[in-house]
């Protein structure tokens, strides 16, 4: 018996979705360097987040404002993932930018996407173990952080604060997918075992001379992925940070209650 047209096509469908489940699965099986080239011809990962820092634009416009008011002699990046952060920080900073990604996977595709980018540095590791060594060859002026390691069950941010701050006499550090306390229009990330990117977690109080800045524009107002984020300077970076009208700065880093 025929079967009627109109049936077809969701099978057709069903068949194409499967197939398209088995391939992912072969690739996923793949080594490495050979994931990595196969996910190149597979241009939906290219901006996997649809663009850089969450396809935000006015987490663009601050972020190219940070760049402009202090004169930067690096920028440091964790989290490189597909790269498409660190090709648009590479594209608006001139000096030398160095990103850390611990997915084999995702480095070596980086490394393709950035391949023209001769600014850019790429390492393969663990992000605080990367920061501690980059302490000892860093250069003289301040530096400024973007920090997105964190995922699942990696949530290294603590202890990547705890390099900068103790290798850094200069920075600025963006914590990406972090609570905005007064704006819940924002999301941050929240994993299992609760664990989640807040002042709670952080225990930012416990840094002195550390100021915190919230993003000015409030959530409605942003596009893309509207994930919040929190800024933080040392004490010779806070006043430039003041003068960027994209910011705001906190009131306290301590949260609302605190169970010390």
């Amino acid at each position: 018996m025929r079967v009627p047209r109109a049936l077809t096509v969701p099978v057709l469908l069903v068949r194409a979705w499967r197939r398209r489940t088995l391939v992912e699965d072969i690739v996923d099986e793949m080594p490495p360097r050979l994931g990595a080239f196969a996910d190149r011809f597979r241009p939906g990962l290219r901006e996997f987040f649809g663009g850089p820092l969450n396809a935000q634009e006015r987490r663009q416009a601050m972020v190219e404002a940070v760049l402009a008011a202090v004169p930067f002699r690096q920028v440091v990046e964790t989290g490189t993932f597909r790269g498409s952060t660190t090709e648009f920080l590479a594209r608006r900073f001139a000096g030398p930018v160095t990103t850390v990604e611990v997915v084999p996977r995702f480095y070596h595709y980086s490394c393709w996407r950035l391949r023209h980018a001769r600014n850019v540095t790429l390492i393969l590791g663990d992000s605080v173990e990367a920061l501690r060594t980059l302490a000892r060859t860093r250069l003289d002026g301040p530096a400024c952080f973007y920090l997105d390691a964190h995922w699942e069950e990696h949530l290294p941010l603590r202890e990547e604060m705890a390099q900068v701050i103790a290798g850094w006499t200069d920075w600025v550090a963006l914590l990406d997918d972090f609570q905005v306390p007064d704006d819940p229009g924002y999301g941050y990330d929240r994993y299992d075992r609760g664990q989640e990117l807040t002042l709670t977690y952080l225990r930012a109080w416990e840094w002195p001379g550390v100021t915190g800045f919230w993003p000015a524009t409030p959530s409605a107002e942003e596009s893309g992925s509207r994930k919040g984020c929190l800024v933080l300077a040392s004490a010779s970076m806070a006043p430039a940070l003041r003068g960027v009208p994209l910011l705001r700065e906190a009131e306290t880093l301590r949260p609302a209650t605190v169970t010390d």
